[in-house]
């Protein structure tokens, strides 16, 4: 899936059980995890971030589990190596992570417009 930065992603999930669980939402950009490649499969290790674990950056903490939250992607830059990682229960971790990576792109358009103007300005006072 694509998607812009100026976006809001919403992020969905089923849960079985205890659905009072509360939940913490966390995503990486990066392809590597503490120098590992990251691979789409689930592992019972991958539902704890011990201190110091890079690659996972917050999203949200202690959310209701509620089948789904509305993330603005705003801060994120693009990238095609998006990550969600959903964490249940810290006493006794559920996780999942998204199974492909989602591409994010930048709003470029806007972007290209700001450097022509610049460029356009710089050149006309030059002319001058």
């Amino acid at each position: 899936q694509t998607f812009n930065n100026s976006d809001s992603l919403e992020i969905l999930w089923s849960s079985f059980g205890d659905v009072n669980e509360k939940l913490d939402l966390y995503y990486s950009v990066d392809r590597k995890i503490n120098g590992v490649l990251d691979t789409t499969k689930y592992y019972p290790k991958s539902c704890i971030l011990p201190e110091g674990t890079s690659g996972w950056l917050m999203i949200a903490e202690d959310i209701e589990n509620i089948g789904s939250y509305k993330w603005s992607l705003n801060a994120i830059q693009a990238t095609d190596s998006l990550r969600i990682k959903i964490i249940e229960s810290k006493a006794n971790p559920a996780c999942d992570i998204n199974g492909h990576y989602i591409r994010i792109t930048g709003n470029v358009r806007t972007a290209h417009k700001t450097e022509v103007s610049s460029v356009y300005q710089n050149l006309k006072s030059k002319i001058k």
